[in-house]
């Protein structure tokens, strides 16, 4: 079980911290967002197995291939869950990792940090033993 760490005073000041950071894929994109908010909480980073190794979006979706997608890249190094601290989600430009931010989703776009409403398409909570 995650700390309340993932809550209020800690998760604003993981924002703070982290809001003039650029977009970049693989660098700071969805997946990197969400995997670092899993690592301040449960000190486990879930991209460990993906970082460096992709610099696009075109990147990104190949490496994921093997996994089915996104989805199932995350399913392949976090345990799902009822109470998640991310999730995948549909957004206007397709699936993207996100933060659960009760009663929101917080999720980073070129355009910076967005939140969107709705349920997503799976959620995780805990890193998988490595």
């Amino acid at each position: 079980m995650a700390s309340g760490l993932e809550s209020g005073p800690a998760w604003r000041e993981w924002r703070m911290e982290t809001a003039s950071r650029a977009f970049q894929w693989g660098e700071w994109d969805c997946c990197c967002f969400a995997a670092d908010w899993v690592a301040q909480v449960t000190g486990s980073d879930p991209l460990t197995p993906f970082r460096g190794k992709y610099a696009s979006e075109r990147e990104a979706a190949r490496l994921f291939l093997p996994f089915g997608g996104l989805v199932g890249a995350i399913d392949s190094v976090m345990e799902r869950s009822e109470d998640p601290l991310i999730g995948v989600i549909e957004t206007e430009a397709g699936s993207a990792a996100a933060i659960w931010r009760r009663p929101f989703w917080a999720f980073l776009s070129p355009g910076g940090v967005k939140m969107a409403k709705g349920d997503a398409i799976a959620g995780w909570r805990e890193c998988r033993q490595q």
